[in-house]
C-alpha cells in the first residue's frame, strides 16, 4: 500500500502502469466522461444561481425601497376624502 492506502504496482520500488481488462478500461472511461459532465453542469448551475441571486436581490431592494416610501408619506397610501364643492 502506498501513502493514499491504495495498492499499486511496483517494481523496483517505483510505481508501474497496469493494463486494465477492456471491460473495466470502459467503465473507467464512462466514469472519467461523466465526471467531467457533471462538473460541466454543476459549473453552469452555480453561474445560473448567481444571476438569479443578484435578480432577485435587485428586486427584493427594490420592493423594500417602495414600500419605505409608502410609509414615510401617509397621504399617498390613505388620501383624504374629497369635498363636495361648495361645502366649507
Amino acid at each position: 500500500m502506498d501513502r493514499t492506502g491504495t495498492s499499486r504496482p511496483r517494481v523496483g520500488g517505483k510505481t508501474v502502469n497496469k493494463r486494465l481488462p477492456e471491460r473495466e478500461e470502459r467503465l473507467y472511461q464512462q466514469w472519467i466522461a461523466n465526471d467531467r459532465t457533471a462538473r460541466t453542469l454543476l459549473a453552469e448551475m452555480r453561474e445560473v444561481a448567481a444571476k438569479a441571486r443578484v435578480i432577485i436581490l435587485a428586486e427584493e431592494a427594490s420592493d423594500s425601497a417602495r414600500n419605505s416610501l409608502r410609509a414615510a408619506s401617509p397621504e399617498t397610501s390613505h388620501p383624504s376624502p374629497r369635498r363636495k364643492a361648495g361645502s366649507a
